[in-house]
């Protein structure tokens, strides 16, 4: 049902035609014309639009007060002895250039105007221009409004678009040729009042638009509602314009002022509707009780402005009507913007992109309640959310409809709650869009809901229920999806209200396999929806509801009675079964009360059986691994934790969460332990990198990103952009199109060995990349302790694409602590050196080791190369030191050898994307290129005349520290010898 709020946008053009009949002076702004003094203009005819400039030709034109900087605009007024004329800011005049009909700030030379005072609208000046102007039509003509209403211009004959004169002209005969008068040789307006202006401080225009904005609300409500008086309701309508005129006497008004009186005004209005429906629903009838509740709503109405009082005065009288229907009826006006024609959370304007959460709804993005567009962005939505107009259909109600379209779609829940009411069932309808494109469905689980209830878009055939919210009982709306974005279909849903309060809505998610589809649709979107015009109505007790919802809940809990959970939990479970069995011939009383002890025990039951469902797994995968490795070193301690410990733990059936998610983590530790005791001198120890090939999807909810999303970062990895580490939310701040783990794309390319390769992950089906047109500084990394001390290698595959865009190649690397690999060749790297990089380029040019710290894979990305599509090998060597940590990763920028990136338009769209997969670590030897050496040879002893210290990266340094430090010594005989040194 739509809500009949006031549109202050019609009441605007009753402001001048009916200002001499209003009880109040409109605001004043003008100020007396001084020379030197800086001004804007402002019309009389359209008092609240203020000065404005085009970007490209310097022309004047007036908005509204939101998309006017007035101040931007201002002019200073000059006085000599041809008369006024006008300074820009910009030390430019104003007036009209040669041939133009529209005022112009860009005039190298002064223009001057003839300014002579309105003898009906004090502070209200008519501008003629003088005989200077470089366009002559213009001379002695006054300055106006254009036709449309919006730009300053003097129209002349000959011009263009003569007559362009707002309000019109009078005409000849024809009705198409303007009337020239032969004596003037101009045309004769049919209204002049838009050749008025005022000048106007900038200083004062915030208060005088406020002002003016409250003065347009109450003289547009007087001559609504006041000039013909409605009998019985005059009172009210008057009572709100003394409050409302109480708040425009201030000297200064706030915005808060205006929104107060809008909320008293819209709030009266309602009241008014809610009359009008009560009375013409009443009609002939003598029902007392239905009478005096109309009479009682109409006192407030005539006597309270306040619109929290006059809200529940309506609430009151909606509960009459149902009550004089017998207990039925529409309660659709208990709800807050139910076809979201409400856009003042939004500011006023339709969303093009991303919106607030509409007015008088709550929303929540994966569980998380959102308000404001900034919140709605950090949860991943980059594309649209909130109420726009392009949507369609029979069931819609209103121009506008909320909605959401994203790449993918979160779990998401938009919904508000009505309370107070009586129990029973309620049946709620509401219009919504779930559109297919010319590449499939996009349907997921798009869902109506009122409490319990819910019913999904299409047919029951279409879903599988056990993927969607155990906690909901299901029905099916049976619609067919549409190829549409714009085409809304009705749905309902019979909703049963247990405890006096109804929280309805809609849900969605991204889901395909809910929805029983095994391909996403390659555009993205899957789950998107348009949803407007919520309907609800009171159906009376239905039994047959009631035990429904009964039934449903007392099923699921008698299952569960084989689970294993929490012992105090099972006892809990078993007492509310007990105790809360109802059959066919309970009273609605003993039902209701069922269905609320039924309901507050089963999430408790769920988490507890999901709890040792969890540990139960990680004991099936720790038994697995004490057979995976049970030659290592520290299997015992390892098979005491698993077998003993936890095996005990689970089998008590005392522990709750926290000592449950202790115990896994007491296993996963002393796996970590046992799997270091196996790395011995030429083993590989790829076990001690977690997630290694991206075949764990856990922090991606389970599934690839494949249609191109932004995904949280894999696990086992700490993902960093620009410095900042990154989590699943704060990752969807950087406007990358996709950041996750996929499948790859499908290929067919043979190498130069001739192998065929069909897919591009390398080991497993998985990968992890990023695609973005400006790409972040970007480092995924892991650290790995406990090693022994020596050296190690790291390898890794990795893809740089030569595609549509073209040489992708920047910094893309492989990195193990302080050495580094870079995917292409050394002439790849010239303005664009990194610092990981320098510091490696540093410690090599000492010399002072064997070990490469900066090496090239050679990788080429031309043009026509079809193996820039594979993941190429890259290995590198490293040591581990005495602290026995290898943080090892992948790293790369946007930065291409030139210095150049997409943002500055020097770097191909894309520059640095890769892919990356099958991080496999080795332990080579146990020599360690810094063990052993605690001095410096000295050559024959010549004494060292200079000594200088750097640390293993490169950086030079005052002092030495403590730890491995290289030292180069300057001998008297002019050689210099480099080494290390340990410093205890």
């Amino acid at each position: 049902m739509k809500k009949n709020y006031l549109r202050i946008a019609a009441l605007l053009a009753a402001v001048v035609s009916s200002t001499s009949a209003m009880a109040i002076d409109p605001p004043t702004i003008a100020q007396e014309l001084v020379d030197g003094a800086t001004y804007t203009l402002i019309n009389y005819a359209k008092p609240d639009l203020y000065l404005s400039r085009t970007s490209w030709d310097g022309a004047y034109y007036l908005l509204d007060y939101g998309s006017s900087n007035c101040k931007s605009y201002a002019f200073v007024a000059r006085k000599d002895d041809d008369g006024w004329y006008f300074n820009s800011t910009d030390s430019t005049f104003i007036g009209y250039g040669v041939g133009l009909s529209n005022l112009n700030g860009n005039l190298t030379q002064a223009a001057h105007f003839i300014i002579t005072p309105s003898a009906d609208h004090p502070g209200f000046y008519r501008l003629v221009n003088a005989t200077d102007h470089p366009c002559e039509g213009v001379h002695g003509l006054p300055v106006h409004l254009s036709g449309g209403g919006q730009y300053l211009v003097s129209t002349f004959n000959g011009n263009q678009f003569f007559p362009d004169y707002m309000g019109g002209v009078e005409m000849m005969d024809d009705n198409t040729t303007p009337y020239v008068d032969p004596e003037t040789g101009w045309i004769h307006p049919l209204n002049a009042d838009h050749e008025l202006w005022a000048f106007a401080d900038t200083a004062h225009v915030a208060n005088y638009h406020q002002h003016m904005q409250l003065y347009t609300l109450i003289t547009g409500v007087e001559s609504q509602r006041l000039e013909v008086p409605e009998e019985g309701f005059a009172a009210g309508w008057q009572a709100w314009v003394d409050a409302a005129t109480l708040l425009y006497s201030k000297e200064e008004v706030t915005q808060d002022d205006y929104n107060t009186a809008t909320q008293m005004v819209d709030a009266k209005n309602n009241l008014y509707n809610e009359i009008k429906k009560a009375q013409a629903m009443l009609g002939e009838s003598t029902n007392a009780t239905f009478k005096a509740a109309i009479a009682k709503a109409l006192q407030t109405f005539c006597t309270v402005t306040d619109p929290d009082q006059q809200a529940a005065a309506q609430n009151e009288l909606i509960y009459a009507e149902v009550e004089f229907n017998g207990g039925k009826g529409d309660i659709t006006n208990l709800g807050q913007n139910m076809s979201f024609e409400d856009l003042s959370a939004q500011g006023g304007a339709e969303a093009t992109g991303l919106g607030a959460t509409p007015t008088g709804w709550n929303a929540y993005v994966n569980g998380k309640q959102v308000t404001t567009a900034d919140e709605v962005r950090a949860t991943g939505l980059t594309t649209w959310y909130g109420v726009n107009s392009d949507s369609e259909g029979e069931s819609k109600d209103g121009n506008l409809a909320f909605g959401i379209w994203n790449q993918s779609i979160p779990e998401f829940e938009i919904s508000q709650t009505i309370d107070g009411l009586e129990n029973g069932t309620y049946h709620i309808e509401a219009a919504v869009m779930v559109g297919a494109n010319g590449d499939g469905s996009r349907r997921t689980t798009q869902r109506i809901f009122g409490n319990l209830n819910s019913t999904l878009f299409g047919l029951e055939s279409e879903y599988d229920a056990s993927l969607i919210d155990a906690h909901e009982v299901l029905a099916y709306a049976n619609n067919s999806e549409l190829t549409t974005d714009r085409e809304m279909q009705n749905m309902a849903c019979d909703a049963y209200v247990y405890d006096g309060t109804l929280t309805f809505g809609f849900r969605t998610n991204g889901n395909i396999a809910a929805a029983k589809r095994t391909t996403a649709n390659p555009q993205g979107g899957d789950g998107w929806f348009k949803l407007d015009n919520f309907r609800i109505a009171k159906m009376g007790y239905v039994k047959d509801d009631a035990l429904n919802i009964y039934n449903f809940y007392f099923d699921k809990l008698m299952a569960f009675n084989d689970e294993k959970m929490q012992e105090s939990v099972a006892v809990d479970l078993q007492n509310t079964i007990d105790n809360n069995y109802v059959d066919d011939d309970a009273d609605p009383a003993a039902i209701d009360a069922a269905i609320m002890a039924c309901k507050n025990i089963i999430t408790p039951v769920v988490n507890s059986v999901n709890l040792y469902k969890k540990l139960e797994s990680a004991l099936e995968e720790h038994y697995q691994n004490l057979n995976t490795y049970a030659l290592y070193d520290g299997i015992d301690a390892y098979r005491q934790v698993v077998e003993v410990e936890a095996q005990d733990l689970y089998a008590d059936g005392t522990a709750g969460e926290e000592e449950i998610n202790a115990i896994i983590a007491k296993m996963d530790a002393a796996l970590e332990k046992c799997k270091l005791g196996g790395v011995k001198v030429g083993s590989e120890a790829t076990a001690l990198i977690k997630n290694p090939s991206f075949e764990d999807l856990t922090a991606q909810g389970g599934a690839g990103s494949e249609t191109g999303s932004v995904a949280a970062p894999p696990t086992g990895w700490t993902l960093t952009l620009n410095g900042d580490v990154q989590d699943a939310t704060t990752i969807n701040g950087y406007n990358m199109a996709w950041c996750g783990i996929n499948n790859g794309d499908a290929i067919n390319v043979t190498d130069g060995e001739g192998n065929t390769h069909t897919q591009q992950p390398t080991d497993g089906t998985h990968l992890w990349g990023i695609w973005s047109s400006n790409m972040p500084e970007v480092e995924l990394k892991q650290t790995i302790c406990g090693l022994p001390r020596g050296t190690y290698q790291l390898r890794a595959n990795v893809m740089v694409e030569n595609n549509w865009a073209g040489n992708n190649v920047t910094t893309q690397r492989v990195f193990a602590n302080s050495c580094v690999q870079m995917w292409g060749g050394e002439g790849d790297y010239i303005d664009n050196i990194t610092p990981d990089m320098q510091q490696a380029i540093n410690f090599d040019a000492l010399n002072a080791d064997t070990l490469k710290h900066l090496t090239y894979a050679g990788y080429t990305c031309e043009s026509g190369d079809e193996t820039t599509s594979l993941l190429k090998p890259m290995a590198l060597y490293f040591d581990v030191q005495a602290d026995g940590t290898a943080t090892i990763g992948f790293r790369t920028n946007g930065v291409n050898k030139e210095g150049g990136t997409f943002a500055n338009s020097t770097a191909v769209n894309g520059a640095g994307w890769f892919k990356v997969d099958n991080f496999r670590l080795f332990f080579i030897n146990e020599d360690s290129h810094v063990s052993g050496i605690s001095s410096v040879n000295t050559d024959n002893g010549q004494p060292i005349v200079g000594q200088e210290y750097y640390t293993l990266d490169g950086q030079r340094i005052a002092q030495p520290h403590k730890g491995v430090v290289i030292v180069k010594n300057r001998l008297a005989n002019g050689t210099v010898k480099v080494g290390k040194i340990f410093v205890e």
